[in-house]
């Protein structure tokens, strides 16, 4: 009843209300039950059932809210053949074991931040139960969803970054509100979207906050009330833009757009410009990426003053799309071309199934398999009243600032 009453009425429901409940009521059973809900192949055994053009098997690990659907519906389309495995079973060693899956496809489960530690926890062993590799490798996926390891990331390799403070102590965060110009923005470890971000114009504010934080912790806006941020407070030097640029890198192909401000806020906007990526922007996301040598990422960045910054580093992020770039309307992507030096525009729309498609045949590439898949005749120009929207859309956002 709560699942069909959720489904009747959440597009009615103010987002202030509907935060208001999450942080206040546990509903996270009735959540999960709608999330199932909605999986088209939840009656179907846990392994596909068609004959495959290629000898080999993938595995996917099920995702607690189901979201392992966009892999399987990829591998529907290709014609690869797959298996699912609990990653959250007891015996899900066993599972990996007997499935003989050349390689592990995941997004991992965020809702409460013990779902994220089964991923930190198990997939750290992987390696010492299968030599298959897993999609996306351990190291981009241990920093998705902790502001902290990001931080702690971008201080390490000299990314320039909005500069980021980590506290656990009351008395150091207080001292540091107390002297920060001012606004600043407050950020819980884990949240998507802008849940779990704050912007404080003022000290007071800040100030209760931090002692918030430090007494029954902070429930991000699309967190559970039993699962509080407590004892650690994230602060980050404000950066004034109009936009934030979304740079999402798999393998070499690099798709861009820009995510525009609504209120004090990029990310959650819901505001895209589709404007073509200077090329200082792709050469600044591939020096990142090679620092510790990413293969799989959505780097947002800021730009200021003719400089760039990254604001965070995801392994897993949202599509707004099919497409995830447009040049002069037509969607694709860019790729580096190392043996002259230059960016080259490759047409097509590469982003079915949020992505997946891509990045199953990317990472099966670089394990050596040849899977056929013809994105370019999928390419076609974008409705022209879409575009020049988004285009409006950012030319007024930035002209308000």
């Amino acid at each position: 009843m709560l699942v069909l009453l959720r489904k009747k009425i959440g597009k009615f429901v103010p987002a202030s209300l509907r935060s208001f409940l999450l942080r206040h009521f546990s509903v996270l059973d009735e959540r999960t039950s709608w999330w199932e809900s909605k999986d088209p192949y939840k009656d179907e055994p846990p392994y596909s059932t068609y004959e495959s053009p290629y000898p080999f098997t993938v595995g996917i690990f099920k995702e607690i809210w189901h979201r392992h659907i966009y892999l399987v519906a990829a591998c529907k389309e290709l014609k690869i053949s797959y298996k699912l495995i609990d990653i959250n079973a007891p015996d899900w060693i066993e599972q990996v074991k007997e499935s003989k899956c050349v390689a592990f496809f995941y997004h991992p489960s965020v809702q409460l931040s013990i779902w994220k530690e089964i991923y930190d926890e198990r997939l750290k062993y992987m390696a010492d139960i299968t030599s298959a590799p897993i999609f996306p490798k351990y190291e981009e996926m241990f920093m998705y969803e902790s502001k902290r390891r990001m931080a702690y990331w971008l201080e390490t390799h000299g990314v320039p970054h909005a500069k980021t403070y980590v506290f656990y102590n009351k008395v150091d965060a207080l001292k540091y509100v107390e002297t920060a110009n001012m606004p600043i923005v407050a950020k819980t470890n884990m949240g998507a979207r802008a849940a779990g971000v704050e912007i404080f114009h003022s000290r007071n504010g800040a100030m209760k906050y931090v002692k918030q934080v430090f007494s029954n912790g902070i429930v991000h806006a699309d967190g559970d009330r039993r699962d509080a941020d407590w004892g650690c407070a994230i602060f980050q030097d404000y950066i004034e833009t109009p936009y934030e640029w979304r740079v999402i890198k798999i393998g070499n192909a690099y798709f861009a757009h820009q995510k525009l401000k609504k209120g004090d806020y990029c990310s959650g906007s819901g505001r895209v410009g589709w404007v073509k990526p200077p090329e200082q922007l792709l050469d600044f996301v591939r020096d990142v990426a090679a620092k510790s040598s990413i293969e799989t990422a959505d780097i947002d960045v800021f730009e200021d003053n003719g400089q760039y910054f990254v604001n965070e580093i995801q392994a897993f992020w949202g599509w707004i799309a099919h497409y995830q770039m447009l040049v002069n309307g037509i969607p694709g992507y860019y790729r580096y071309l190392e043996d002259v030096g230059k960016w080259e525009f490759v047409e097509g729309i590469f982003c079915r199934n949020g992505g997946c498609n891509f990045r199953i045949i990317t990472a099966l590439k670089s394990l050596g398999f040849d899977i056929e898949y013809d994105f370019s005749s999928l390419g076609e120009k974008v409705d022209q009243d879409d575009y020049d929207s988004s285009v409006q859309s950012f030319r007024e956002s930035e002209a308000q600032h």
